[in-house]
């Protein structure tokens, strides 16, 4: 019968969670609140994640649009300066020796003074530079030769001239989707600082949170463990041994650390002073108790440094090592007892 409240109180010790109902509540909420940080990160964090995508894209869009507008000044360079060489060459061709009548045009050819055209010089007066159109400006032509030559000229003015409207069309346009689109990366540059911002907020809050709920938690664990009360090596286990005075067969409540006389007696735990005195059998004796119906017992103190009433942290120290009442040398008899049951206190030390 007694193992089995030995058994039941060990359970109930490792269940049990000491603290207040405002600590309870105080986690509660504050995991509450971290769920709800949590939440709101994730929603911001998915915008600022859009946001800042839409930023690449239009700064992606405006670096094509200036790569765009590049071309086109370069292209109407291109086409203003073959203009401006075809009008040369018709200045040239129009100032340049007169079309000869076919008789004048025998004698040059005679006189090797006489360039007749085919479609191969046309191309080359028309596309060349200024080197390669200067047999047609000074030499004598043929009248219909130097009017074919001159329309083609024309010609490929006009079409220059188309192209160069069509380079200054193309150029606006992306003028104006530029402006458009600055306008856009503005504006979500101003989004995404202000998203990205939240975010950094929220995880810096939530890492406090959580930061908080980890020594929060560390002060619970810390608050509802046991330590070793002293130091020292374990003379005598908890349950059955043969007592060393009486040398019958008995059941240890507790554990036996002997060490040195004087030698300091910690709180094993966090709770308040019950009993602080002297207990036939174990001597000076003090009593702790730490809620939920947990209580530690140390026995056989040479010395008493705390008071009934007197709250004690984890830790502290309460008293000295001695060998008072029944004993056989300095060492502290230390119980861990649940309602009044003892439990084997080597689990939890």
């Amino acid at each position: 019968m007694k193992g089995l409240k030995f058994a039941v109180a060990a359970v109930a010790l490792s269940l049990i969670t000491i603290g207040t109902s405002g600590s309870i509540v105080f986690a509660e909420d504050i995991k509450t609140e971290l769920t709800q940080v949590a939440t709101q990160l994730e929603t911001v964090s998915k915008t600022a994640e859009e946001t800042n995508q839409q930023l690449a894209q239009q700064v992606s869009t405006q670096e094509k649009l200036n790569i765009e507008i590049s071309f086109y000044d370069q292209h109407t360079r291109e086409l203003t300066e073959a203009v401006t060489l075809v009008k040369t060459k018709m200045d040239l061709l129009d100032h340049g020796p007169k079309a000869v009548a076919p008789i004048q045009a025998m004698y040059l050819i005679l006189a090797d003074k006489y360039l007749e055209v085919d479609s191969l010089d046309l191309e080359k007066a028309v596309n060349g530079d200024l080197d390669t159109f200067r047999p047609y400006y000074e030499n004598f032509l043929r009248s219909e030769d130097k009017a074919t030559i001159k329309e083609a000229l024309e010609a490929h003015l006009s079409s220059l001239t188309a192209e160069i409207a069509v380079s200054e069309t193309g150029r606006t346009e992306a003028k104006l989707a530029l402006v458009e689109v600055s306008s856009s990366i503005e504006q979500l540059s101003g989004q995404a600082a202000e998203v990205n911002g939240q975010v950094q907020l929220l995880a810096q809050e939530k890492q406090s949170i959580e930061s908080e709920i980890k020594a929060k938690e560390a002060e619970e664990k810390k608050a509802n463990s046991f330590i070793k009360p002293t130091s020292g090596r374990i003379t005598s286990p908890f349950g059955n041994r043969k007592h060393p005075i009486t040398r019958r067969i008995t059941f240890h409540e507790g554990i036996d650390i002997a060490n040195s006389a004087g030698t300091r007696i910690l709180a094993s735990r966090t709770g308040k002073v019950t009993f602080a005195g002297y207990q036939s059998g174990l001597g000076k004796v003090i009593k702790i108790s730490h809620g939920g119906g947990i209580e530690t017992v140390y026995a056989h103190l040479s010395a008493i440094q705390v008071s009934v009433g007197q709250s004690v942290t984890q830790g502290q120290q309460i008293g000295k090592m001695g060998s008072t009442g029944r004993s056989t040398g300095p060492h502290l008899h230390f119980e861990i007892r649940i309602n009044g049951t003892p439990v084997n206190p080597s689990k939890y030390i």
